[in-house]
């Protein structure tokens, strides 16, 4: 695995940590931040591993269905999980008044170890 991937993974973890810390608090909207930003940093690392960067969070949403959906590397709804998070982190960010629930962090979280595990193991196949 590249080494920039490599770092970009264990970022996406250390998210994912912080995520389920939130989460125990009960600090849904912060949690939900986290996890997508987990996300994130996986998605990232695996546009790396293509040798790709992006400057947007929807161009890297579009680059990963481009790079890793079209040839079939990973399936679309493990893919749908980042433009999922995106929205919900826009609401539990910037929504007013705070509406994020214990529910949706929880959600949030799930669709994240999903997400991270598929990376992980694409990023361990690709070397």
């Amino acid at each position: 695995m590249d080494e920039e991937a490599e770092l970009l993974l264990e970022r996406s973890h250390a998210r994912l940590e912080a995520a389920r810390h939130l989460m125990a608090g009960g600090h849904w909207s912060d949690a939900i931040s986290r996890a997508y930003y987990a996300m994130f940093f996986a998605a990232r690392a695996l546009l790396i591993a293509k040798g790709v960067e992006v400057r947007t969070h929807a161009g890297l949403a579009g680059k990963l269905y481009e790079l890793y959906v079209r040839d079939g590397t990973l399936e679309r709804a493990d893919a749908a999980l980042l433009p999922a998070a995106m929205a919900a982190r826009n609401e539990a960010d910037y929504g007013f008044p705070a509406s994020a629930t214990e529910s949706q962090a929880r959600e949030t979280i799930l669709d994240a170890e999903r997400f991270l595990a598929r990376a992980g193991e694409i990023l361990a196949q690709s070397g």
